[in-house]
């Protein structure tokens, strides 16, 4: 049984045929702070993979982003990171670890990254024909 207290009816403060998409941060570096961190498998590749979720706080949106009042809570961003263990992922995982001083080890635990923070160089990313940000690199702070 589902809950339909809020009925089928959808109100908006405008009309959504005058809806546009926000804009992109742009290409800054700006901290972000790992609020989740998943294990699980690509959906594209199949693979381990660990999605990072940064957010960027609004105070640390540049001071002409025009959108700033439309995410008062701040950004959410995703960083996608192999989990495999090959050589190759096994150096970006550690770099990844180092930027944001987590521990090292043959075997972590993510969850113990939420709370920490790092800076993000962002790029713009088209998804759906709509700018959006990207991480392009996860440095120390």
């Amino acid at each position: 049984m589902s809950d339909d207290s809020m009925g089928s009816i959808l109100e908006f403060t405008e009309n959504l045929k005058d809806a546009e998409a926000p804009k992109a941060l742009g290409n800054i570096d700006v901290p972000g702070e790992i609020t989740g961190a998943t294990s699980g498998l690509s959906k594209s590749s199949g693979r381990k993979q660990v999605d990072v979720v940064f957010r960027i706080k609004p105070e640390d949106f540049p001071v002409d982003y025009e959108d700033a009042a439309s995410f008062a809570d701040g950004k959410t961003v995703h960083f996608y990171l192999s989990g495999m263990d090959d050589k190759v992922s096994r150096f970006r995982m550690r770099k990844f670890c180092e930027s944001i001083g987590a521990k090292l080890g043959a075997k972590i635990d993510v969850n113990d990254w939420i709370g920490k923070s790092a800076m993000l160089s962002l790029g713009a990313d088209e998804f759906e024909g709509v700018d959006r940000e990207r991480i392009l690199r996860v440095s120390s702070l």
